[in-house]
C-alpha cells in the first residue's frame, strides 16, 4: 500500500463562540487530528484508515450537499450517514469500523476543546449478527491448497502464506510485513513487531516443522535477491496486503468455492481447529494477539457434529443413571 503524504496543520482553526462546530470545520480539522496521532506513534495503516474513512464521509457530505460552514455538527448527521450505509447494504462490520474512526475523532475534538458536546457517545453502532464467520472445512482447505500452482515463486509464496496462517493464525497484514530478521528457523518462531501488530504489542508465534521448511526456501530467495521482507511481490519488495487478499479470493474461485475464503476466514479456521485439538483459550488468545478473551470467543465457531461428539464424550448423564 502506497504511503500518502501526511501534513502537519500548525494553525488550528478557530472555534465558534457558541461551542458548536460546522461540518466544514469538522472536515478541515481532521488533518490536525491525523498529525497528532502520527506524533503519538500510531501505525501507518491506522493513519491511512482514519484518512480513508474521512474521505468516505466527506464524499457523502458532498453528495448530500451538507459540506457547509453554516451546517452545524449534530448526532442527526451521523445517524443519517449510518442510515445511508445500511440502505446501501454495507456490511454491519464495515459500518461500525467507519463509525469507530469518526467516534475516535470526535473524542479527540472534545479532548482538545474544539468541541464542547460529547457527540461521540451519541454515535451508535449498528447491531452485528454474532457468529457470522464460519471456518472452512478440511475439504475446503485442501481444495484451495490444491488450486495453487507451487511451480512458480508467486504460487509458492501464496501457498506458504496459507500454511502459516493455518499454522498460527497470523493476520495477513502482519504476515506480509515480516522481515527476514523476524524469522528464527532454528527456534521455530517468528516475531510480529509492535510496529506492524494490530494491537501495537510485539508477540512471538510458533511455527511447525512443515512451515519451517517452506519459510526456509522463502528466506533463501529473499537473501539471494538482497530483499528485506519474507513475502515478496514478483516485482521486488514486499507483497501488498490487498494483493495477498485478492489472491486468496482467486484460489477460492479456482477451487470452485462460493463462500468467503479470505485470509481472515483462514485465521478463524486456525482458531477453531486449535480448540478442537485441545489448545486452551488463554494460549489461543496470546497466539491470536487479542486484548480480551471476548474477542477470542468470537473466533471459536464449533460445528454441531463436534459439539455432539464432545457431549457424548463427557457422558454427564452416565454418572447418575
Amino acid at each position: 500500500m502506497a504511503k500518502s503524504k501526511i501534513t502537519m496543520n500548525t494553525k488550528p482553526l478557530p472555534i465558534e463562540s457558541n461551542n458548536y462546530m460546522s461540518v466544514l470545520d469538522f472536515v478541515k480539522l481532521h488533518d490536525s487530528f491525523v498529525s497528532q496521532k502520527l506524533v503519538e506513534g500510531l501505525s501507518q495503516r491506522t493513519l491511512q484508515d482514519y484518512k480513508k474513512h474521512m474521505d468516505y464521509f466527506k464524499k457523502w457530505l458532498e453528495a448530500e450537499q451538507r459540506l457547509s460552514g453554516s451546517r452545524w455538527l449534530d448526532k442527526v448527521l451521523f445517524n443519517e450517514y449510518s442510515a445511508h450505509m445500511i440502505m446501501n447494504n454495507y456490511a454491519p462490520n464495515t459500518i461500525n469500523i467507519r463509525l469507530r474512526t469518526i467516534k475516535t475523532y470526535l473524542n479527540w475534538l472534545r479532548s482538545e476543546e474544539y468541541l464542547k458536546e460529547d457527540l461521540a457517545s451519541k454515535v451508535k453502532y449498528v447491531r452485528v449478527p454474532k457468529d457470522t464467520i464460519k471456518p472452512l472445512s478440511t475439504t475446503e482447505i485442501r481444495r484451495m491448497l490444491n488450486a495453487v500452482d507451487k511451480s512458480n515463486y508467486a504460487g509458492f509464496r501464496d501457498y506458504s502464506l496459507m500454511i502459516m496462517i493455518l499454522d498460527n493464525g497470523i493476520r495477513i497484514n502482519e504476515a506480509v510485513n515480516l522481515k527476514l530478521d523476524d524469522v528464527d528457523l532454528k527456534r521455530k518462531v517468528i516475531t510480529v513487531r509492535s510496529q506492524t501488530a494490530k494491537t501495537r504489542c510485539e508477540r512471538f508465534l510458533p511455527i511447525s516443522k512443515k512451515t519451517v521448511g517452506l519459510l526456509q526456501q522463502l528466506v533463501s530467495v529473499a537473501s539471494d535477491n538482497n530483499e528485506e521482507y519474507l513475502f515478496l511481490s514478483s516485482l521486488g519488495g514486499k507483497i501488498d496486503t490487498l494483493v495477498a487478499i485478492k489472491n486468496f479470493r482467486k484460489y477460492a474461485k479456482k477451487a470452485g468455492l462460493s463462500k468467503k475464503c479470505t485470509p481472515h476466514v483462514w485465521r478463524h479456521t486456525f482458531a477453531v481447529n486449535a480448540v478442537k485439538a485441545n489448545m486452551d483459550v488463554f494460549t489461543l488468545q496470546r497466539i491470536l494477539g487479542h486484548a480480551s478473551l471476548s474477542t477470542t470467543r468470537l473466533y471459536i465457531q464449533l460445528d454441531d457434529e463436534f459439539i455432539s461428539a464432545k457431549h457424548s464424550e463427557a457422558g454427564v448423564l452416565d454418572r447418575f443413571i
